[in-house]
């Protein structure tokens, strides 16, 4: 599913509006929320911490790109860093996506985030990060430091330790910056049951079995299995074998038909035959001539018989 968050500029000086835009195919029916610094907004609240919410559209389609979109603007007074999510609802499954903000005073306008050009150590506004050269493209850029090697979007900063399923803990809350489906469980990060700790979509997700009940096709725990109707099945062209969605081969589903109409005419000879014979016997001492002595008593106790 391509769900996208763009923004007009993710660097910008205090007071200035910065929009952001989250969008999703409008075929899947998608509906938006927001949150700025984990916090929900929409029309009628502002977020804390000095951001206020100036504009937040409402959903409309793009009939050149076939594409449902939401689009926040804020606004911050006072330097700072954030962070902004999008979180897409679409059949019940959500799917997240963050952007990292930066507001700066007139005299910091010139300071990098993380993955930016600079040109010294002191230009980068997270203070894990230094000026160093990016190897692949030979470029300047704020870098994580050694020691802090995982860059979080979430938090928009350069962390000791990868944030995600797995990662050590101290509390829920460690977890739940990363997933709300998540929590500490013996100091590591785990999903909470009966959600998986499958990291597919990037998301705790609920895993339901073939033929169960779904919402979402990441639900679906069978391999090449999805979605449909509500419920979860095998691909087209795959077939359900055991515990998994085998491949269908070429004319198998023709092979079958004739392997049952094999069997049917095979049931069909085995029942049939004895009653055939019986009746040809019947027909045949019928009509031949009985005559005097033993042969002939013999014939009419097997006419008898029959």
């Amino acid at each position: 599913m391509d769900i996208r968050l763009t923004t007009s500029n993710p660097q910008v000086l205090s007071g200035v509006v910065t929009k952001y835009t989250c969008s999703a195919p409008f075929s899947a029916d998608p509906s938006f929320r927001w949150y700025v610094d984990n916090e929900y907004v929409n029309t009628t609240t502002a977020s804390a911490l000095s951001i206020q919410v100036s504009g937040l559209s409402v959903e409309r389609t793009l009939d050149t790109e076939a594409l449902a979109y939401s689009v926040l603007e804020i606004r911050a007074y006072q330097p700072k860093t954030g962070i902004v999510t999008c979180s897409v609802f679409i059949r019940g499954t959500g799917l997240t996506v963050s952007s990292a903000y930066v507001v700066t005073s007139e005299d910091d306008l010139l300071h990098a985030s993380y993955n930016s050009s600079c040109t010294r150590d002191t230009v980068c506004v997270d203070g894990n990060s230094s000026c160093s050269v990016d190897l692949r493209t030979r470029v300047s850029k704020c870098l994580c430091k050694r020691g802090y090697r995982h860059y979080s979007q979430l938090r928009a900063n350069c962390a000791a330790h990868y944030g995600g399923i797995g990662s050590p803990c101290s509390s829920n809350q460690d977890c739940l910056e990363w997933d709300r489906n998540a929590h500490c469980h013996n100091r590591r990060c785990s999903c909470k049951s009966p959600f998986s700790n499958e990291y597919r979509i990037g998301k705790c997700i609920k895993e339901v079995s073939l033929f169960g009940a779904c919402s979402g096709e990441f639900m679906c725990l069978v391999e090449h299995s999805y979605c449909a109707n509500h419920t979860c099945q095998c691909f087209p062209g795959r077939v359900y074998d055991g515990n998994k969605c085998s491949l269908l081969r070429e004319g198998e589903g023709l092979n079958f038909k004739k392997l049952f109409l094999i069997g049917l005419l095979i049931f069909s000879a085995i029942t049939l035959l004895p009653m055939v014979i019986m009746a040809t016997i019947r027909a045949v001492f019928t009509l031949m001539p009985l005559h005097q002595g033993s042969r002939g008593r013999r014939r009419r106790i097997i006419i008898r018989l029959l």
